[in-house]
């Protein structure tokens, strides 16, 4: 009798975390304008997610501005949308979401507007218009953060 009592007190159980679950999905989808509400506020005009998606790279939009730029300048962060050599027009078109685009012959400058100053992203290519380098650019970086590119084409 105990041995029953005790397989039905552990299927009562299963049954109430499958509400559970039902309920917290229900209760996440009511959350969710007020999160990105809250998002918003924190990152008014340009979010982590944009840049990360433009990079090939993953980041949420619920990390502090500081950890972000940590993220970007970290090396083993490997990018998945830029490669090494890659023609410059490929290249300037990874970056769908910067509010600017300044392009020059040798190089691009992208730039994104959050509330801590501007992170801008400047591409340098060789003479074959072949993108060379990637630096990081913001005023709590102390000069410009060479951002590693791999010289193979991830997007294969």
């Amino acid at each position: 009798m105990p041995f029953i009592l005790f397989f039905y007190c552990i299927r009562l159980r299963l049954l109430l975390n499958c509400v559970e679950n039902q309920e917290q999905q229900t209760t996440m989808k009511l959350f969710d304008p007020l999160m990105r509400l809250m998002v918003r506020i924190r990152y008014p005009v340009s979010l982590p997610e944009d840049i990360a998606s433009d990079l090939g790279i993953t980041i949420s939009n619920h990390v502090s501005f500081s950890q972000f730029i940590d993220c970007i300048t970290n090396s083993s962060t490997p990018l998945t949308k830029l490669y090494r050599f890659m023609p410059k027009s490929d290249a300037e078109s990874n970056f769908k979401a910067a509010l600017r685009k300044e392009c020059f012959s040798k190089n691009t400058l992208i730039s994104y507007y959050f509330s801590e100053g501007w992170v801008e992203f400047l591409l340098q290519y060789d003479d074959h218009l072949r993108l060379r380098r990637l630096y990081i650019r913001h005023k709590s970086l102390k000069c410009n953060h060479e951002i590693l590119i791999s010289q193979f084409n991830n997007l294969q």
